[in-house]
């Protein structure tokens, strides 16, 4: 009996770490990014580029930001591409948002090169927490804490 409880304590332990990385609250999602913006997806589409990689394509309409460093002008539109892993248990994104309203957390990395300097937007690491559903209550909590 006690063989048995090492085995399946074992297989739990190791089976938690191929999931998931912990759930993120919004508040810590907000502080940890440097951009947090309110937006609707107007389209999403995404197209298998191997067995184990498809692309995906975001079209955002920025409906409010919340959060942005005063160096960056946020458009009010804005196409995000990023990889997607469908069948893959680590912390990477499987698929794509249908369309709806979100908070979307983002951070910023800055190519130097000619002037201007190039600002590429990013999805706040682990990917799957870069998207949470709007609500009005989430807002008021989210500028609260920022």
């Amino acid at each position: 009996m006690k063989r048995i409880f090492v085995i399946l304590s074992f297989l739990a332990i190791v089976q938690q770490s191929y999931g998931l990385p912990a759930f993120v609250p919004l508040s810590k999602r907000a502080l940890q990014s440097q951009v947090v913006l309110v937006a609707e997806v107007i389209s999403s589409r995404s197209q298998t580029v191997n067995k184990t990689i498809d692309a995906a394509e975001l079209v955002l309409s920025v409906q409010k930001i919340l959060k942005q460093p005063q160096s960056i002008r946020i458009p009010k539109k804005i196409n995000l591409h990023f990889a997607l892993y469908p069948d893959s248990y680590e912390s990477k994104m499987r698929t794509t948002l249908p369309p709806g309203k979100y908070f979307v957390f983002l951070n910023v990395e800055t190519i130097k090169k000619d002037k201007p300097n190039l600002f590429i937007f990013r999805l706040y690491e682990p990917n799957p927490f870069s998207f949470a559903e709007w609500n009005r209550e989430d807002e008021i909590i989210l500028k609260e804490s920022l």
